[in-house]
């Protein structure tokens, strides 16, 4: 099953937000790794 991925988890990698930041990182990480997860278009785009 895979696990949706919100516009937070992204920010709080990019930012290296100093309490999330290292989390974040280790959930994209595993997604890179294979793990199955999704996110939307509108998460995705810029404002």
């Amino acid at each position: 099953m895979a696990r949706f991925v919100d516009t937070n988890v992204f920010i709080y990698a990019l930012t290296a937000h100093p309490l999330f930041g290292k989390t974040a990182k280790k959930i994209l990480e595993r997604i890179e790794n294979g793990e199955a997860a999704i996110t939307s278009t509108l998460v995705l785009s810029k404002r």
